[in-house]
């Protein structure tokens, strides 16, 4: 073991406790909030909430996933 080694939380504050990481310690809640959720904002809801590109306005889409919910399928 290194002779000069020190906890971090000696270099850096005061270690946290109580707060985070929820489920790691018993009796440990998670932090509170730091803002508002917002949302997605602007941002396409497809690909189950991960396309990340700009909706079409008045939608929740974006114009090719848009397209691709509206177009006829294939099949015949």
């Amino acid at each position: 073991m290194i002779k000069n080694s020190v906890p971090a939380h000696s270099l850096y504050g005061v270690p946290v406790y109580g707060n985070r990481p929820a489920g790691a310690v018993a009796g440990s809640k998670p932090a509170s909030a730091s803002g508002p959720y917002i949302g997605r904002g602007d941002k396409c809801t497809g690909n189950d909430d991960t396309c990340g590109a700009n909706r079409v306005r008045g939608q929740e889409l974006c114009v090719g996933h848009s397209r691709k919910t509206t177009k006829p399928s294939k099949e015949s």
